[in-house]
């Protein structure tokens, strides 16, 4: 090959590569700052400028700038859905409150291309998008649109209102999980300042009924070839009434790549150390095993790095749960643990089996005798 040639197609690239760069700062600072933000870059690259407005023309073609677009996007129409306000700026790209051509009210997230890792993940994203698209369970948060234009990808899905799981969990973070009760997530749900009813309910049982109906919405789209793979407490929500949906369908390719997209602790071992690619029914198992222990215990499980504990433990990788919540009795603990199982041989094979054994174990059918529970809880606290 030509070295001059060579040196050329090197050249063509790197320009490309900083073309590119400079529509996402574009992009980015355009719904901020507005249109001088177009001369300006020109102004300062203009070996690209021609290029780089061409780009930018193509984009407001598309409908994913148009003139004038200060504030956060806040003005725009994407495919016929307005764009009333910004909700997060995460990397992978901007969510917003929408309003669709209908009327009805959605959440729109814009996804960077730069997002995905490579096309396939592009193409696993528009595949996952396809099938939650389908899906219809009172449990799941329906995704409505998705599509892609020549920068960005993106996916609508409808606004319920309802409030995630984390925020749930951030306003009684300051309480002892011993002393919670179902009144408590109420009273979360309602904010201060509002009646809430006595229920007498405890917070264990609430936790278990809660997520044995996420994982019958999860089993359903199973079912149906779709795992979440982005599970966390963001994308389990609950309703005024205490109800509770499964949202974030279609997201799996962007998981910890923003704060609301399940962060890595939720993500499986295997799949964080890359020997898996894309979501899976036991990376699902896994998460809801880590939803339902910060859920019991309004924290995530922490390692145990005392080797002669984990043997002690049989190999357990967390901290015995019991230990942050004492209501929890051995069967549950030894589900959850079991949930979260680093090496996956204990974990539930399917989300049937996940609400099987957790009902089970709620029962009291699994683990160790009542007459040792006491004993072994005082153990745990001694350690």
């Amino acid at each position: 090959m030509d070295h001059g040639a060579h040196a050329t197609t090197r050249a063509d690239g790197s320009a490309e590569r900083e073309l590119e760069d400079l529509v996402f700062e574009c992009l980015e600072r355009i719904e901020r700052e507005g249109e001088g933000v177009v001369d300006e870059l020109c102004a300062s690259h203009p070996s690209l400028a021609a290029t780089l407005r061409q780009r930018i023309d193509a984009l407001r073609d598309s409908g994913l700038i148009e003139p004038s677009s200060p504030g956060g996007g806040v003005g725009l129409e994407i495919e016929g859905h307005a764009l009333l306000e910004c909700l997060d700026r995460a990397p992978p790209g901007s969510v917003y409150r929408s309003r669709s051509p209908d009327g009805r009210a959605t959440l729109l997230r814009i996804v960077r291309r730069e997002a995905f890792a490579d096309a396939a993940a592009l193409e696993r994203f528009e595949r996952d998008c396809r099938a939650a698209r389908a899906l219809e369970h009172p449990a799941i948060v329906p995704l409505l649109e998705f599509g892609r234009s020549a920068a960005c990808s993106f996916a609508v899905a409808a606004d319920t209102g309802e409030t995630p799981l984390a925020e749930v969990l951030a306003r009684i973070g300051n309480r002892s999980p011993e002393t919670l009760t179902a009144a408590d997530l109420h009273a979360a749900l309602s904010g201060p300042g509002t009646s809430v009813p006595v229920l007498e309910r405890g917070w264990v049982d609430l936790c278990v009924e809660s997520i044995g109906k996420v994982a019958a919405a999860l089993a359903f789209a199973h079912a149906r070839g779709l795992a979440h793979g982005a599970l966390s407490t963001y994308s389990i929500e609950f309703a005024p009434d205490g109800g509770v949906r499964v949202s974030q369908w279609g997201c799996a390719e962007l998981q910890g790549r923003a704060p609301q997209l399940a962060a890595p602790a939720y993500k499986s071992p295997e799949r964080r150390a890359g020997r898996v690619h894309g979501a899976s029914v036991l990376d699902d198992v896994f998460a809801l095993g880590m939803v339902l222990h910060e859920m019991l215990a309004l924290r995530l499980p922490r390692e145990e790095r005392r080797t002669w504990l984990r043997l002690w433990r049989g190999g357990a990788l967390h901290e015995p749960l019991s230990r942050r919540n004492a209501c929890v009795e051995a069967a549950l603990e030894s589900f959850v643990a079991s949930a979260v199982d680093p090496r996956g041989s204990r974990r539930p094979r399917t989300m049937g089996e996940f609400a099987e054994r957790l009902a089970l174990a709620r029962g009291g059918g699994v683990g160790l005798a009542p007459a040792l529970r006491g004993w072994r809880r005082w153990l745990h606290r001694a350690r």
